[in-house]
C-alpha cells in the first residue's frame, strides 16, 4: 500500500496526497517534531519485512 491520505477535523473529510515512495503494509506511523514518521512495514508477505523509515513533512508537503 502506497496510499497517503489526510484527515480534515475541520470539514471531516480525506485528502488524498502523493502516494508514499515506496509501498509496503503493516508499517506504524507517528508524528514528532512536526514530522510524520513511518518506519518498517512488509512487502506482501512476513518473509519480507523491511527496515525501510520514511519521512513526511507536512508543512512542505515532502
Amino acid at each position: 500500500m502506497n496510499t497517503h491520505e489526510a484527515y480534515d477535523l475541520a470539514t471531516g473529510t480525506w485528502e488524498e496526497l502523493a502516494p508514499l515512495p515506496i509501498a509496503r503494509e503493516y508499517m506504524p506511523a507517528g508524528p514528532l517534531g512536526g514530522k510524520i514518521y513511518v518506519p518498517g512495514g512488509r512487502f506482501e508477505t512476513i518473509e519480507y519485512i523491511t527496515g525501510v523509515h520514511e519521512v513526511y513533512a507536512p508543512l512542505t508537503g515532502s
